[in-house]
Order: structure tokens, then C-alpha cells, then sequence
């Protein structure tokens, strides 16, 4: 019983590891757009 739980947490932690790896790229694209565009309408 504990093995199978102990494989239930890796099998969480490798998800939240593939969906943190592939969230984050899509988050600094974000952030530098969202930069791009502050600083844009600062320099008007």
C-alpha cells in the first residue's frame, strides 16, 4: 500500500514538473510582452 501511494506522489511530481517546464516559457513571453507594452506607452 505504501509503494502504490509512493508512486501516486512521483506520478503527481513528474506531471507538475512537465506542466511547470511548459507553462514557464509560456509565462516569459508574457512578461516580455507585457514589458514591451508598458514601456511603449511610457516613452508617449
Amino acid at each position: 500500500m505504501h509503494r502504490f501511494l509512493v508512486g501516486i506522489d512521483g506520478g503527481f511530481l513528474a506531471q507538475g514538473a512537465a506542466i511547470s517546464l511548459f507553462i514557464f516559457p509560456v509565462l516569459l513571453v508574457v512578461a516580455i510582452i507585457l514589458l514591451r507594452t508598458a514601456s511603449r506607452t511610457e516613452i508617449r
